[in-house]
């Protein structure tokens, strides 16, 4: 928040069904100052992708939706009264992500995550 820059450690966990239309995602972050943890499970059919997110140091949870067009993925997420449009972007081992609150441009996040 306020255009501040953190170094950010993450650990995810990506269970990919055999066919590949469906994925459940741990993902742990921390910072200096903040810890996230969410889990998601995500269905894709045809380009569509619909599933639902669990943040679990909070205990909030939503929604997500959104289209797949190979290495790119943007939609929606929901939850607790609030949307965001989310953008990720895969491209060898390293992905971008992110998040914006619907109705301001001032908060989000951005994430480039490698892996390692």
């Amino acid at each position: 928040m306020g255009g501040v820059s953190e170094r950010l450690r993450c650990r995810a966990i990506y269970l990919v069904s055999p066919r590949g239309e469906s994925l459940r995602q741990f993902l742990r972050c921390a910072s200096d100052s903040y810890v996230v943890a969410v889990d998601s499970d995500v269905v894709e059919i045809d380009g569509r992708m619909s599933g639902t997110w669990r943040e679990l140091t909070s205990g909030v949870t939503g929604t997500l939706t959104g289209l797949v067009r190979g290495p790119a993925i943007s939609g929606t997420i929901s939850g607790l009264g609030l949307s965001a449009r989310l953008s990720l972007y895969t491209r060898g081992r390293s992905q971008r992500a992110s998040i914006n609150l619907d109705g301001t441009s001032a908060m989000g996040v951005a994430v480039i995550f490698r892996r390692v």
